[in-house]
């Protein structure tokens, strides 16, 4: 009987240790659920800041680099007409910048963003600020709106960027598709200003970079032979849509 009753407490005491176990497996399972939950979270909270940073780069830094050259020519004219048409550019990107930045910070309500439908009227902006853009793009390109908004932004870093620091009073826009990718080329002839740093990888070069990368593609920037500067992106169109 005293050895039954020890195998009986034996068995007793090698259970409740299981069940120990098992509750301290389950603790750190649970904690460990918790901490990768955490890590996502945080994950996506910092792709979404690098994201509403790269919007709010791009918008402002076209629409005050356009406002900077008029309000500049309007100070520097003594045509009274060539001022009153700098002003007016001025007042038009400055509605451009709040509209766009409304646009960013709405971002929650998921509102429409700009694709290659609204090139003309960037390339239109882009011509006030004496960079006439000729633009090339092939007809009936529809690819996702995702890929639409990275194009639609790297053309708009790289030619804000041209007015910034080239000399060029033209700039050549190339989009096409090239073996299942967005080709988009920006190309300007122009001699770099002087110590405008053009070449060194600013946010701006960045955030182009970012956004190719996001896609799976890939961006070059750097300068032509010869003369010029160029930016060069290859965005992958294998999503649901393209064509």
């Amino acid at each position: 009987l005293p050895v039954v009753l020890g195998e009986v407490a034996r068995g007793r005491a090698r259970q409740t240790e299981q069940a120990e176990e098992r509750a301290a497996l389950a603790e750190e399972r649970a904690a460990l659920a918790e901490a990768v939950q955490e890590a996502e979270a945080l994950r996506r909270a910092t792709e979404e800041r690098l994201r509403i940073a790269r919007e709010l780069h791009d918008v402002l830094g076209h629409q005050l680099s356009l406002i900077s050259v008029q309000s500049g020519a309007a100070l520097h004219t003594r045509e009274p007409d060539a001022a009153f048409a700098a002003l007016r550019a001025v007042r038009e990107a400055s509605r451009d910048a709040l509209r766009e930045m409304r646009s960013v910070l709405g971002v929650l309500r998921e509102p429409e963003q700009p694709g290659l439908g609204a090139l003309p009227e960037l390339f239109e902006r882009t011509g006030t600020a004496g960079l006439t853009v000729h633009a090339t793009i092939e007809p009936d390109l529809s690819p996702p709106p995702d890929v639409q908004l990275a194009a639609y932004r790297i053309v708009q870093e790289a030619l804000t960027n041209a007015v910034r620091h080239s000399t060029a009073s033209r700039a050549d826009v190339v989009i096409r598709r090239s073996g299942g990718a967005l080709s988009v080329t920006v190309a300007d002839p122009g001699e770099p200003r002087a110590g405008s740093g053009r070449e060194t990888a600013g946010n701006g070069l960045r955030g182009m970079a970012e956004r190719a990368a996001s896609l799976g593609g890939a961006l070059e920037a750097g300068p032509i032979p010869g003369s010029g500067f160029q930016v060069s992106a290859r965005l992958p169109l294998d999503r649901k849509g393209s064509r």
